[in-house]
């Protein structure tokens, strides 16, 4: 863990919607659902420019484009489940293989995702669960060339603050 710490760059975003966190619903104040108001490369919307996007969508966009990400996930609640792209369209990912890989080498260090009755070894393609249009995850892989997973880590959307620890150890 040191040599990882002191060899990569590792950024935390502990919220994109702290608004929408804070009253206990998806939208932000304004009443956007920030994960669907990113470009995406199969609708109409696919200009990768953040002009005219909710503030909080531009900041993530001009920062990932400031650092070049390679990797990473993005984390949720509402299942249990590791998500890999594409959420918008059926065709197959282009490297699926690796990102079934890394989705499965996750889900297999949590027991109860793992063990899922709901997602088979815990991961699900994101198109076949639910289609999300303008989702960060899509953008951060089709525009950035950033491998990104959205890991859902609890069925309560909204877990007590109480309840986050064991989460993330």
């Amino acid at each position: 863990i040191t040599r990882l710490i002191n060899a990569v760059d590792i950024y935390v975003l502990v919220s994109m919607n702290p608004d929408g966190a804070a009253a206990g619903v998806r939208e932000n104040s304004k009443g956007v659902d920030l994960n669907r108001a990113f470009p995406d490369f199969t609708t109409s919307d696919n200009r990768d420019d953040p002009t005219g996007r909710p503030a909080e969508v531009q900041a993530v966009m001009n920062f990932q484009k400031l650092h070049h990400f390679k990797l990473s996930a993005n984390l949720h609640g509402g299942a249990e489940v590791v998500c890999y792209p594409w959420d918008t369209q059926a065709d197959p990912f282009p490297r699926l293989n690796l990102i079934k890989s890394l989705s499965l080498e996750y889900s297999r260090r949590v027991p109860y995702m793992w063990s899922s009755t709901d997602f088979p070894q815990g991961i699900i393609n994101g198109f076949y669960w639910f289609p999300v249009d303008g989702g960060m995850q899509d953008w951060s892989i089709y525009y950035r060339g950033d491998l990104q997973v959205s890991i859902e880590l609890t069925n309560d959307a909204w877990p007590p603050y109480a309840s986050l620890k064991p989460l993330y150890l």
